[in-house]
């Protein structure tokens, strides 16, 4: 059902909200940790380091989606906490509909780049043909991702973040059935992974989409409102431009990464494969902590509530220092065993890379979680700008630790890039937050001068 943000205690609104949204991401996550798993156990460890390989090309363009969506929903949000429906139904017309430009856009961008990227992030040969195929398919498909991840944005501006569980729930139960018809009774290998994904994407979207019609009002578009806005797609594209180019850029820090795995060797990039799948695990509880906080801080601008904004980040911290302990604990403890169910106990050398990354970024948690919560603090309030500038300061930092120890330590100094890039990325968010609150502050309490006179 729909929640109004605005009223209530901001640390059980945010928990309530962030629970939901966690179990999706986990959901939404499993998708491509079952091709893995699948491939890795019944079709090859090649196979495995080819869908693993091109997770941060998919990463790159999930950011793409993710942030168009985010951004779009933030202002949905903002005029449903302001209790302005026509104009959050206009926001809602011209959504969907630039979804729809945006999917084809990247699919037919997508396939076009695709050899051109793995030829400059150095693919190797023997999983090069398993890597293509896959993602080719995935980009196809990729509307299906788009279509679920905006109708999941509209549920969440308005304080549903539990129905988009349900739904992907079914179908990452789907997700896996088709998997094991593909590679075990059709012998498709990593096509047939790859096609399994795409179906089950496409039956969460439809699903979202009659779910929505049907029980609710408030997001049902009548014909007058379906008429371009030049004046809202162009406030939509300042909001979710940044946002998508803050995911891009973000990603391409960790393509960089890649590409030093890369030329380590096939068993290399199965561990960091792994150990990235794993680590998306690791991080969820952070991204869904920062979601609730944009759609939290979004109705609450929306509705002049300055003071509750403080106290939402305030309580989301609280929150992420708490999953930060459990998180360290989780990483020290069950990495070794969580990797040998993707590639098998006997793969030593492969676990060995996993539990090794593990037990160096597990230190950094704290930084992580907090880019999370004023990173998406900053978007409620409108500014997408700087939350895109700190992932240009992480993809720096990534190639400047990949420069300089990178070559010189192997592994591990590759490695050390996402940790650092963490931290830079933090540096400018905390004090560019609370300088922005201080302005509206300042500026709501002059209004309310001038309306008493």
């Amino acid at each position: 059902m729909e929640r109004n943000l605005t009223t209530g205690s901001p640390i059980k609104l945010l928990a309530a909200f962030a629970l939901p949204v966690f179990l999706g991401n986990i959901f939404q996550i499993v998708y491509n940790l079952v091709d893995m798993a699948i491939v890795g156990r019944f079709v090859s460890v090649d196979a495995l380091a080819a869908v693993g390989a091109v997770g941060s090309i998919m990463f790159c363009i999930n950011g793409i989606v993710t942030g168009f969506c985010t951004g779009f929903g933030i202002l949905i949000a903002r005029y449903f906490g302001a209790g302005d429906e026509p104009e959050m139904k206009r926001y809602t017309a011209m959504s969907i509909g630039l979804c729809v430009l945006i999917g084809v856009v990247i699919t037919i961008a997508g396939c076009a780049c695709l050899n051109p990227l793995f030829h400059l992030m150095k693919m190797p040969s023997d999983i090069y043909t398993d890597a293509y195929n896959y993602l080719f398919i995935i980009l196809i498909g990729s509307i299906a991702s788009l279509g679920y991840n905006m109708l999941a944005c509209l549920l969440r501006a308005i304080g549903d973040s539990r129905t988009p569980l349900a739904f992907l729930v079914f179908s990452s139960a789907l997700n896996i059935l088709l998997d094991l018809a593909a590679v075990l009774l059709l012998h498709m290998g990593v096509i047939g992974v790859a096609l399994a994904t795409v179906t089950a994407q496409l039956v969460s979207a439809i699903l979202c989409w009659v779910y929505i019609r049907r029980r609710y009002q408030v997001l049902s578009i009548e014909k007058q409102y379906r008429r371009v806005s030049g004046v809202v797609i162009k406030n939509l594209m300042i909001m979710g431009v940044p946002m998508a180019l803050q995911f891009s850029v973000c990603s391409i820090g960790i393509m960089i990464v890649q590409t030093a795995m890369n030329e380590m060797g096939a068993v290399i990039v199965a561990g960091y494969a792994v150990a990235g799948k794993l680590a998306g695990f690791a991080e969820q509880p952070f991204v869904s902590v920062g979601t609730a906080v944009a759609n939290y801080v979004g109705q609450n601008y929306g509705a002049g509530e300055y003071k509750r904004i403080h106290q939402g980040v305030g309580a989301a911290i609280i929150l992420s220092m708490v999953l930060v302990i459990a998180e360290f604990i989780l990483s020290m403890t069950v990495i070794g065993p969580a990797t040998a169910i993707f590639v098998g106990s006997e793969a030593t050398e492969v676990i060995a890379v996993s539990v090794e990354y593990f037990r160096l970024i597990a230190w950094f948690y704290v930084p992580l979680s907090l880019v999370f919560v004023y990173r998406n603090a900053l978007q409620g309030i409108g500014d997408a700008l700087v939350p895109m500038l700190g992932s240009v300061a992480e993809v720096v930092a990534r190639f400047g630790v990949i420069a300089v120890v990178g070559t010189t330590y192997g592994f591990i100094g590759a490695a050390l890039a996402n940790p650092i890039a963490w931290i830079a990325a933090l540096l400018p968010l905390i004090p560019v937050f609370y300088y922005r609150m201080r302005k509206c502050v300042k500026f709501f309490q002059a209004n309310s001068r001038v309306s008493t006179l």
